[in-house]
């Protein structure tokens, strides 16, 4: 691996790591309902939050600089980091309100963490959606011909 190779790999890492939090710390929430913990988990949704930007920035342009990229792969990218904005705006502008616990087991209550739960489950599966996509983008340009490998790919198929 090279450098960039391993850069990337921490980068995705860094970015699986905060779903993994994100969806996690927001199902952990939802089924123990830490009366403690709301203040701990906003933290952690912070921080969450900024790693996503952060890797995710370098990652989507890492990645629309591919040459093999399928057509469906932006729109549905775009589609993905809409939703995360709307989310992360959701939950950034949602006021603390420490006396609506998700603990008193109210639906009023547990609604904004559904919600956060929910369009988080939606926004991982468009990435494991665009995973698959890049996946076949790349096994299909490796089954045909391009102009620069035009000559190697012949010289394979002739057998020599």
């Amino acid at each position: 691996m090279d450098p960039l190779d391993l850069m990337r790999l921490a980068l995705r890492w860094a970015h699986s790591l905060a779903a993994v939090a994100w969806l996690g710390g927001g199902l952990f929430y939802l089924l123990t309902r830490p009366e403690v913990g709301a203040a701990a988990l906003r933290e952690l949704f912070r921080t969450a939050v900024a790693v996503f930007l952060a890797t995710g920035a370098i990652l989507t342009l890492d990645r629309l600089t591919q040459p093999q990229l399928p057509a469906l792969y932006p729109p549905l990218l775009a589609l993905k980091i809409c939703l995360s904005v709307a989310l992360f705006a959701f939950v950034a502008t949602r006021p603390a309100r420490p006396h609506e616990s998700p603990s008193e087991g109210s639906d009023r209550a547990r609604q904004p963490m559904l919600v956060v739960l929910g369009a988080g489950a939606l926004i991982y599966l468009l990435a494991i959606a665009l995973k698959l996509l890049y996946e076949r983008g790349l096994a299909e340009m490796s089954s045909q011909p391009s102009a620069i490998s035009l000559p190697l790919w012949l010289a394979t198929q002739l057998g020599l």
